[in-house]
């Protein structure tokens, strides 16, 4: 007996799964955000028990994450082959560097490869030491039968020499990048954040990692297909224990959440001629700095925007930016580049601003190098001679 039947209003939203026609999970935008309908009981048999709700989950959140544009990390574009992302990785950031938001952090700056010369010349070394000048000073010394002995201590000595050279190439100190994209839209008092991070071991041990935000849900990013994946507890917060990681490697991480803002930003923009003008009200509890409008390739640089103040907008769009948001290569002004580059796609005008947050992956009981950044990027509406924009 069918009790209940629903179906799709057109144009409305879209089914993410489906059986004999029948949509089963759908999705339809609402504000600046996304609304998921399950049509059955998560209560309720076969769900309850189903072994794949973990993978379940996972894949609703991608398939609504791909819709926000900061949103494009690496389960959102899909991992579909490991080999194609570690041919990414391994391009030194050419094509891959801004492309996702985790690029920004996929590599340590501070943690340097060994060039190709230093290798060559140690190994080079090591065979001189160990094979013509051991034996030269042996024969000299006419002390060849000490070769027992002589020759493993070279091998130990080149062995420290080779991890010494390793911390100081490489550093010994555990080392998290994390960047973080707040994207809300004019008048909507709720955002959505994506949060990457990764951290640098130096040595061969297990982390228990937490996310100190009770609305995200977090999981580690495998890049290869040796990466042994954590347990993950979801409870107040989310966590990943038993985060495995050999000497010197680097493993990634992403979260998705949401934010109250405790308010909203408002604007009043106007299309005159070629001036957008009028002002933008922080409605919200966040204090934000380094703000910019960015319409297309024009950008105006405007004051810090506390709790309920305003600034002035007098953009010329006809004063077109060469760079868009270009500075330094440390992780703020990275990060700070990648936003700009999102508001210059976009089709309407886009605040760009550096709110005061810290850090959300915490690694426990371990002291840890922190390095974090975080910007929020604000669509906005515009009035002009034709309508909203």
């Amino acid at each position: 007996m069918t009790v209940a039947r629903g179906l799709l209003k057109p144009g409305v939203g879209r089914a993410i799964a489906s059986e004999a026609g029948v949509p089963l999970v759908a999705k339809t935008s609402y504000g600046a955000g996304w609304v998921v309908y399950l049509a059955f009981d998560l209560f309720g048999q076969p769900y309850q028990n189903w072994d794949g709700q973990a993978e379940f989950w996972k894949t609703v959140l991608q398939v609504v994450a791909s819709n926000f544009p900061a949103a494009r990390t690496m389960s959102s574009i899909g991992i579909c082959s490991l080999q194609e992302l570690d041919r990414l990785l391994r391009r030194n950031g050419q094509l891959f560097e801004y492309k996702t938001l985790l690029s920004l952090v996929a590599r340590h700056p501070d943690v340097k490869e060994p060039s190709i010369n230093t290798i060559g010349i140690f190994l080079l070394s090591y065979l001189i030491v160990l094979l013509p000048v051991n034996y030269f000073v042996l024969r000299r010394k006419r002390r060849l039968d000490l070769a027992w002995f002589t020759t493993p201590v070279v091998v130990l000595l080149f062995t420290v020499g080779a991890y010494a050279l390793g911390y100081a190439i490489k550093g010994s100190h555990l080392r998290l990048r994390e960047v973080r994209i707040i994207e809300g839209s004019q008048n909507a008092r709720f955002a959505s954040v994506v949060t990457d991070a990764s951290l640098f071991s130096p040595a061969r041990r297990s982390y228990a990692i937490t996310v100190d935000d009770s609305y995200a849900i977090a999981q580690v990013v495998p890049v290869w297909k040796s990466d042994q994946q954590p347990s993950g507890v979801l409870d107040e917060k989310c966590s990943m224990l038993d985060l495995r990681m050999a000497m010197w490697s680097i493993r990634v991480f992403e979260s998705v959440s949401g934010l109250d803002l405790g308010g909203t930003i408002s604007a009043n923009l106007r299309l005159n001629g070629t001036r957008l003008q009028d002002k933008i009200l922080n409605g919200t509890r966040i204090s934000f700095s380094g703000c910019v409008l960015c319409y297309g390739k024009s950008r105006a640089e405007l004051r810090d925007l506390p709790p309920g103040a305003s600034v002035l907008v007098d953009l010329d769009l006809q004063r077109r930016s060469t760079g868009v948001l270009y500075g330094s290569e440390d992780l703020n002004d990275a990060l700070r580049r990648y936003a700009g580059l999102i508001a210059t796609k976009a089709s309407e005008p886009v605040l760009v601003a550096k709110p005061k947050f810290g850090s959300v992956f915490r690694v426990h009981d371990v002291m840890t190098d922190i390095e974090s950044a975080a910007y929020c990027v604000f669509r906005l509406v515009c009035e002009g001679p034709y309508g909203s924009t």
